[in-house]
């Protein structure tokens, strides 16, 4: 266990996995003020900076494998700036909230601050990088009404699934998965977007803000090429804060990383169960040609899906059979909820779908299963698909002729 002492203004950052108790003084962490007495878990996938609001803080941390401490000298004023915006909000009475800006901004963070002020829900917008759910998924959840220092902290997500984990790919269906959880939280929520404001990054966000009406949009950072401003003139309220002044570094491997290691806990230890195909949405048209021969006739090239010879009369693009395998999927357990599995096969001559699903999901029946465009190879390696209709998302083989 080491032990430091704070001035004010100084903050300690601590990344998990680690114990961190407030021995005297009051800090500020994730929004909230701890006291002497205090213990704060910090979980493994995330850092926490703990800001001393007065002279003589002392924080004794207890680390655990691979995690680390250093005292930051820059922040606070962020930190002050963001707590006035959330008191600013609270003096609106504002119940719907978005924050966007530039990826690595603090948008997950301070979405965190602002729900644990003013005691809101939390949608996570980030399809690829999810803080408290999982990938492919717009998350959202209850405030839990007592201290969370992470998102990770918010009791039992849901998941409204979206099938892929960029939101470039399927705006429109990240703009619908976002609205439906804003309604399951009855409007009393704080939206965390992903980073994307480039190029259609732009009018996407704009669309969000369409969408949902919210009653203030927070923009982080420096206003890109004018979206906060864009924002403002359709009639929105949008208050403009600072970023943090450190952040994180992450690129694209990191978040696959991240997210191999989400599928891995959700997909090491699963069970099969088995769905009629009439439940299962996003295939092309199909047919049975012959003994073992299956034809998907999709929007731009008819799919031959055979294990042995295929007739001669029969033209199209060789599909191999197992193309399916891995493909990940969202059952429906009621509008608006959904858990996720991996297709293990499509029969279409006995019109069944099995799925893998995790091993301690209850006894479900969906109502509706969505392909998505993520197939999880060996080791949980992500190979994104085409957006469009299966099997023609799929890696086609070869025109027969």
């Amino acid at each position: 266990m080491n032990c430091y002492t704070l001035t004010r203004g100084r903050g300690l950052w601590v990344s998990g996995p680690s114990r961190a108790e407030v021995k005297s003084g009051v800090a500020l962490v994730s929004g909230i003020n701890v006291s002497a007495g205090d213990e704060v878990i910090v979980r493994g996938t995330r850092g926490l900076t703990f800001y001393a609001i007065e002279d003589g803080v002392s924080i004794c941390v207890h680390l655990g494998s691979g995690a680390s401490v250093r005292i930051v000298h820059e922040g606070y004023d962020v930190a002050l700036d963001w707590i006035n915006a959330i008191e600013r909000l609270e003096a609106m009475n504002a119940k719907s909230i978005v924050v966007i800006g530039a990826p690595e901004t603090g948008k997950s963070t301070l979405s965190l601050w602002i729900a644990n002020r003013l005691k809101l829900g939390v949608i996570e917008g980030d399809v690829g990088q999810n803080e408290f759910g999982l990938p492919t998924c717009v998350s959202y959840a209850v405030h839990p009404d007592r201290k969370a220092f992470s998102l990770q902290d918010f009791p039992s997500p849901k998941c409204v699934f979206v099938g892929h984990v960029s939101a470039e790919k399927v705006v429109d269906l990240v703009i619908s998965s976002i609205v439906i959880a804003g309604k399951a939280l009855g409007s009393n929520y704080v939206v965390d977007t992903d980073g994307f404001i480039q190029g259609r990054g732009f009018s996407y966000k704009v669309a969000l803000i369409k969408a949902l009406e919210p009653d203030v949009v927070i923009h982080l950072g420096p206003d890109y090429a004018g979206l906060s401003k864009a924002i403002r003139r359709k009639g929105y309220d949008v208050l403009t804060v600072p970023a943090v002044p450190h952040p994180r570094e992450r690129d694209r491997l990191d978040r696959r990383i991240y997210r191999s290691q989400q599928w891995a806990r959700l997909f090491t230890k699963t069970r099969t169960i088995t769905v009629s195909l009439d439940v299962v949405s996003g295939l092309c048209d199909y047919g049975i040609i012959s003994e073992g021969v299956i034809v998907f006739d999709c929007p731009r090239r008819r799919l031959i899906v055979s294990r042995g010879r295929i007739p001669v009369s029969i033209t199209g693009y060789k599909l191999r059979p197992g193309w399916e395998r891995g493909i990940i999927a969202g059952l429906m357990i009621k509008r608006g909820e959904y858990i996720l599995g991996l297709v293990e096969r499509i029969n279409i001559t006995e019109e069944k779908v099995i799925l893998r699903v995790p091993e301690d999901v209850g006894d479900i029946k969906p109502q509706d299963v969505m392909l998505g465009w993520v197939k999880l190879r060996e080791k949980f390696v992500e190979e994104h698909l085409q957006v469009t209709l299966h099997p023609e998302a799929s890696m086609v083989i070869g025109r027969l002729r």
